[in-house]
């Protein structure tokens, strides 16, 4: 089992019958504890800081910035609230930094906005400054040391906007920096837009938006800021953060909808090799199987665990102890109105900020505000995994192991056709009382062709009960297979022919380097006989197609593109 840094306690959420699906406004490992919702609109960025002991939440709506002591998770209060000239819009973010908050909004006229904290607790909450002198506005911001960070900004669209606030309360303009003209000496085609930075070890990452690329810069020499390296995404890349050893970024990229979280190598980046590599990319969507098309937002990494907002699908949580193998170890919905909803839009968990040494976890939802997350409290049976496979006779063999377990009865093994409506299939005993690890294993000899999904129902001896995660195989029929002709291919249009299949199926295009370039979606209802084209002309060589089910993938085949 990882070491979970910040699980002290792993669990599972009650659920009260074994008809209940695994809904999606249900928690895994994670339950909300107290909120705070002041007022009837949009909520946006959730920041935090700690001061004197106690721990403080800062959190924006259209209007106002709220300032809110949280140092009893269970029951949020509010300290302070600011309206600034100019506000009216849907974002905002902040940094803290020397006793203060730094606030900037977009599609706003407010500038920049610096809140003195200092007399907390017991004080108040001041505004010590509020100016448009720099830009008025300002997508995203970070602070790293004496500097700050602006980008997104109206007076630089390209590029960085850097102030010197080692004086908390007078920020001065160090250096307003166009990329494009600093990488190519003048204006280029490329649009050099940042939508989100943080900056480590005179490194600024930064997620380029339009440009599709998730960038390093050298900015050791604010006056002489140098390009190192990039990756392009493939779509808009929203955010990014790093491992704290920063040798992996997580990308989120926000439109269009349904893009997995990318895993990137930062090799060598202040050396004189640098490079910037695709290593994997990760979704789990809790309206799975019947919508897959969940929206990442902002990811953020606290040692070895990775939060990141989801907007309908809450909070997402992994432990990243294996940094290119993330696990799912938990998950949030604070956007219940959602379930069985599918996908559209942009509704739910905007921001999550983890890092308070209580472990209380701030969510700032749009609708209804701040939520405060803890890991759920102790049940009888501690989950450390779970896992379902085809053995060599096509058998479905599932295996459980407990971390600990209390009057801990039995279990139920269930299962679904459809991941909706599951049936029990067998019974194993549980082990009671116990304070160390147990395996436990079941065979389902009756695996049905097609999608096959499992859970498991810990019953204790009072009757209460949990569920585990949901796992699922797949029994592929001899005939499920597609084929390319011809092959090779012409670069703008690529045949595939499909046999018969139960279920709708999707084909991946890969490069030879495995990065993922389009993607082909085919339902029951369309002909066996599919034409891909790809958004953009294909260069001459090698590429595979992938056949995929769900998660399950069928088949993969190679094609050569020729001009």
């Amino acid at each position: 089992m990882k070491n979970l840094l910040l699980l002290p306690v792993i669990t599972f959420v009650l659920l009260t019958s074994a008809s209940l699906l695994y809904s999606q406004n249900q928690s895994w490992n994670m339950m909300e504890v107290g909120s705070y919702d002041p007022i009837g609109e949009d909520y946006n960025d959730v920041w935090g800081f700690e001061k004197g002991g106690n721990e403080y939440a800062v959190v924006g709506s259209v209007s106002t910035i709220y300032v809110i002591d949280v140092t009893d998770c269970t029951d949020p209060q509010e300290v302070a609230s600011f309206q600034p000239d100019g506000s009216n819009n849907i974002w905002r973010d902040f940094k803290t930094a020397n006793d203060h908050i730094y606030a900037v909004c977009d599609n706003c006229g407010e500038g920049l906005v610096i809140l003195d904290y200092s007399g907390l607790p017991g004080g108040s909450v001041t505004e010590v400054y509020s100016d448009t002198e720099f830009f008025t506005r300002a997508h995203n911001i970070y602070i790293d040391g004496d500097y700050l960070y602006a980008v997104g900004t109206n007076t630089e669209p390209e590029g960085i906007v850097i102030l010197d606030i080692s004086d908390p309360d007078n920020p001065v303009l160090e250096e307003n920096v166009n990329l494009d003209i600093q990488r190519h000496g003048a204006a280029t085609s490329t649009n050099y837009y940042i939508h989100d930075i943080n900056v480590k070890n005179d490194i600024a990452y930064c997620s380029h938006g339009n440009w599709s690329h998730f960038a390093a810069w050298n900015v050791s020499d604010l006056s002489d800021i140098k390009f190192i390296a990039s990756y392009e995404t493939g779509n808009y890349t929203h955010s990014s953060w790093n491992t704290d050893n920063e040798d992996i970024a997580y990308v989120c990229e926000e439109v269009p909808i349904g893009l997995p979280v990318q895993i990137l190598s930062l090799d060598d980046l202040g050396g004189n090799n640098p490079g910037i590599f695709f290593e994997g990319d990760f979704k789990d969507p809790l309206e799975a199987p019947n919508a897959t098309n969940n929206r990442p937002h902002n990811p953020f990494v606290k040692e070895d665990t990775l939060f990141i907002s989801y907007y309908h699908d809450g909070i997402h949580v992994y432990d990243i102890s294996d940094a290119d193998d993330p696990e799912h170890i938990g998950y949030y919905d604070t956007y219940s109105a959602n379930d069985g909803g599918g996908y559209s839009g942009f509704e739910g968990a905007w921001g999550v900020y983890p890092f308070l040494s209580s472990g209380c976890i701030l969510v700032s939802d749009i609708s209804s505000g701040l939520r405060t997350i803890r890991y759920s409290v102790a049940v009888p049976v501690t989950w450390s995994g779970i896992n379902a496979r085809l053995n060599e006779k096509n058998d479905g063999l599932i295996s459980w192991s407990t971390a600990s377990e209390i009057n801990n009865d039995y279990f139920e093994i269930l299962r679904s056709t459809d991941g909706k409506i599951y049936h029990t299939i067998g019974e194993i005993d549980g082990s009671g009382n116990s304070a160390v690890e147990n395996h436990y294993t079941f065979t389902d000899k009756r695996v049905n062709q097609g999608n096959n999904f499992y859970k498991i129902r810990q019953v204790d001896y009072d009757g209460n009960s949990s569920y585990s995660p949901t796992r699922s195989i797949r029994l592929q029929s001899n005939e499920e297979s597609f084929t390319i002709s011809p092959n090779p291919s012409p670069a703008t249009e690529i045949k595939i022919y499909t046999t018969a299949i139960s279920g709708d199926i999707d084909f991946y295009l890969y490069d030879g380097m495995g990065k993922k370039i389009d993607h082909l979606a085919r339902s029951l209802e369309q002909s066996d006989h599919l034409t891909l084209r790809p958004s953009e002309p294909l260069e001459n060589g090698q590429y595979y197609i992938r056949m995929y089910s769900g998660y399950h993938l069928i088949d993969t085949k190679a094609i050569t593109i020729i001009n």
